[in-house]
């Protein structure tokens, strides 16, 4: 996938404008470098439409959209929005679809529990953003012909109380937030979703959602293109307000998904209808409408009391031409914007120019889709400088901890997260967390313990560590109940206080926990007393083979496959003494490095220079790690997701006007335990020190920690 942004409202960049009339479909075949929103025909439908099933609608009566709590006034029994139309928020011209309807949130949401929702991670980025936002219900358009809703009953609001998951720490293919409504949900039926386990119904697909902040949409008629092992690709209609979306089976109401990126891209262009005469000037059509030679053929003034003219050429003389102006012209300089379309055929045939959506399996979050329980401390705790105090909860939750997070709140009351100063913070205090003799480090990238590390602070949300909950790996499968103690050292010479602390778990007894998921190792998943397999390293010293197939020619690297993405254009791969590249001028390929073995949780290293305008990208089997558009060259370290075997550097373009090229100087593959998270084994020599291959009672076996 190329060029791909989160789906949340994004605000809208005049600077992509450019005049001319309405492009058609071939003219714009990238989408100006961003995702086509409308693929073939547009296939989004309000509530009231004849295209939508009781199945769907009973599905749909619980999602919701996310509303800021600023743009809602409580009267009575019912909820106010400070909506305003959609054709204005986004400069639209007129006939586009749905412009005359509200603009009210900026995100989807949908009930996991009877007080659980879940969205992206990019939608609810801090407990603050919780704190501030509320999920609303049955915010849809019901009677044919209507268009504008700004009002819903109070009791279909529900304030956000804390985030009690999350993650944003892998842009696009790991992006959820699991949070904890401050009343339950007793009308709706909370939504089944897809085990881990379970491999996807990819036959009839419906995300249900609410695009541009509207009323209800449902986008049917997509089409699957792709599959990878954490995301999935689909032809659905839909944009920025559709993060968080849930993609449903049709038939059966299943959640198969988790809509996740995609972004959102307009045609901009003059708005030539609506024109009348003003006036004849009498003037011959090579010179000027006004006397002062400044507006000639095809010059427009700006708008003045609600009119625009131009100045054009009728017959034989220079008129001028009068139309009321549209509500944003003078903002836009005259134009207005259309969605972003693509046909169907050239998005099926070449998908990789048609940037589509991406969804996330549902196996990155569905063990947090449950029922939460919360115990918590609201006394506030002084930390003075030099100081070591502690705090304690007692945990009563029956059974073993199907997930376990901690979520701290140091914010004062008085200031905004954005300003507190969370890189001090996280300097200068250590933070454990100790339950039947064994502590959790709660350290700067997250919880840190045997190999495992969740850290936040690296989003592309910019959330801090102690902004969202911290999730303890570890603490899977272990006896939760009894006392949690939380202990602080400050070691510097400010002064902090943390206002309250929490502990929110899912318990059950073992027998019924059988979905785990994928749990993210994503940056330094290596502790200091484990030892793990040695580096590989890749600096291309090595022999070469010759390549000369239909569609790649030269040289590659022993160990290398090539990896045809567009079969309609030719490429060229050239071994040198200490690099391999690999150039195009137009189309898309591969190289493929395949280590047969679970290379998930290591840290990638690569040392690149890419000479292109196109796309550059590295992936760990279908996860994009690192994505650049223009030239650029240096060192990157990624880390592998859990379960990747294969490495797989991507180059391609479309211009076809110069040669591309993108030089690999050298790959290295950090040290790092095969152990990392939950890895499928045989035998626990598959495992590493301190692990033991365990039947999960699903008919697989990975390796967990020793008791």
């Amino acid at each position: 996938m190329k060029w791909m942004f989160g789906l949340g409202l994004l605000a809208l960049s005049l600077n992509s404008a450019c005049g001319g009339d309405t492009a058609t479909p071939e003219e714009t075949a990238t989408c100006n470098g961003g995702k086509c929103d409308i693929i073939g025909e547009d296939d989004r439908y309000d509530e009231f439409s004849g295209q939508i099933t009781e199945r769907l609608k009973l599905a749909a009566k619980s999602t919701a959209i996310v509303v800021a709590n600023e743009v809602m006034t409580e009267e009575g029994d019912t909820t106010f929005f400070a909506a305003q139309r959609l054709g204005d928020t986004y400069g639209m011209c007129p006939g586009e679809p749905f412009e005359n309807q509200p603009v009210t949130g900026f995100c989807s949401a949908w009930l996991v529990a009877p007080d659980i929702m879940v969205t992206n991670g990019h939608c609810i980025p801090s407990q603050q953003a919780c704190e501030t936002s509320s999920f609303v219900f049955d915010y849809a358009l019901t009677t044919e012909g209507d268009e504008w809703l700004d009002r819903v009953p109070t009791q279909n609001v529900y304030a956000c109380d804390r985030i009690v998951a999350w993650d944003y720490t892998s842009n696009c293919d790991v992006d959820y937030a699991v949070v904890r409504l401050k009343r339950r949900v007793e009308d709706r039926d909370p939504l089944d979703v897809r085990s881990s386990t379970d491999e996807l119904d990819s036959e009839n697909l419906v995300i249900i959602g609410h695009p541009f902040g509207l009323p209800r949409k449902y986008a049917l008629n997509g089409q699957l293109v792709a599959s990878g092992s954490n995301t999935f690709t689909t032809t659905h209609d839909i944009i920025g307000g559709n993060s968080g979306s849930a993609i449903f089976d049709a038939e059966t109401g299943e959640v198969q998904g988790l809509v996740t990126c995609g972004g959102s891209n307009f045609d901009w262009e003059y708005y030539n209808e609506g024109w009348s005469l003003d006036r004849k000037t009498g003037k011959t059509c090579d010179t000027s409408c006004d006397d002062d030679g400044v507006y000639v053929e095809n010059m427009w003034e700006d708008c003045a009391n609600g009119q625009r003219r131009r100045c054009v050429c009728s017959g034989d003389q220079l008129v001028w031409e009068k139309r009321a102006c549209l509500a944003f012209e003078d903002q836009t300089g005259g134009q207005c914007s259309r969605e972003a379309k693509y046909d169907q055929f050239s998005c099926d045939t070449a998908p990789w120019l048609c940037a589509i959506p991406l969804a996330q399996h549902t196996k990155a979050f569905s063990h947090f889709t449950d029922r939460w329980e919360v115990f918590e401390s609201n006394e506030p705790l002084a930390i003075e400088k030099g100081a070591e105090v502690t705090s304690t909860v007692d945990v009563n939750a029956n059974g073993v901890a199907q997930a376990l997070t901690v979520l701290l709140d140091f914010l004062p009351a008085d200031q905004t997260a954005d300003v507190f100063p969370w890189a001090e913070l996280e300097a200068d205090l250590t933070v454990t967390l100790t339950h039947d003799d064994q502590t959790y480090v709660l350290a700067q990238d997250g919880v840190v313990n045997s190999g495992t590390a969740y850290p936040v602070s690296t989003s592309p949300g910019g959330a801090q560590a102690y902004q969202v909950p911290l999730t303890i790996h570890d603490a899977q499968l272990k006896d939760v109940r009894g006392p949690w103690t939380l202990t602080i050292k400050n070691n510097t010479i400010a002064a902090y206080q943390l206002n309250r602390w929490s502990l929110q778990t899912i318990a059950k007894p073992e027998s019924q926990i059988t979905d785990f998921g994928m749990l993210p190792c994503v940056l330094n998943c290596v502790s200091s007393d484990i030892a793990g397999p040695d580096p590989v390293v890749e600096d291309f010293t090595g022999p070469s083979v010759d390549i000369n197939t239909e569609n790649v020619s030269g040289t590659l690297t022993a160990g290398w496959e090539v990896e045809i993405i567009d079969a309609s254009a030719q490429y060229e791969v050239i071994k040198t003494r200490r690099s391999q590249t690999m150039s195009l001028e137009t189309g898309e390929f591969a190289l493929v490095k395949d280590f047969a073995q679970d290379i998930g949780g290591r840290e990638l290293t690569i040392d690149y220079r890419y000479d292109g305008d196109g796309w550059f990208q590295v992936y760990a089997d279908s996860q994009m790690l690192l994505a650049k558009q223009s030239f650029s060259q240096g060192i990157e370290s990624v880390t592998i997701p859990i379960h990747a075997r294969k490495i797989r550097i991507i180059m391609g373009a479309t211009d076809g006007t110069r040669v591309h090229e993108a030089s690999i100087n050298r790959l290295e593959l950090a040290p790092g335990p095969p152990t990392a998270g939950f890895t499928p084994c045989v035998t626990s020599a598959d495992c590493g020190p301190g692990y033991t291959c365990t039947d999960t009672g699903n008919g697989e076996s990975v390796c967990l920690q020793e008791q």
